[in-house]
């Protein structure tokens, strides 16, 4: 279960790196009157996303992928 909860965070934040670049094209559209004004947050977001991926990443290493036939000995 954990592993799939893992692959499923993994998938959102996934959806969210791309709304990312979604939300930076759009912040640098000059046409628009809030040209720039996002680009201290989309830079902090981008930081978080990448340590939330980090951790993702690590605890992805550390589950294991099956359940080992020793553990269900009595």
């Amino acid at each position: 279960m954990k592993n799939i909860t893992l692959s499923r965070i993994t998938s959102v934040l996934d959806t969210v790196s791309c709304k990312l670049v979604l939300l930076e094209a759009l912040d640098r559209d000059q046409s628009d009157s809030g040209y720039g004004d996002l680009i201290d947050q989309i830079a902090t977001m981008r930081a978080g996303l990448a340590t939330l991926q980090g951790a993702v990443s690590r605890a992805e290493s550390v589950v294991p992928s099956t359940i080992s036939s020793s553990r269900h000995l009595v």
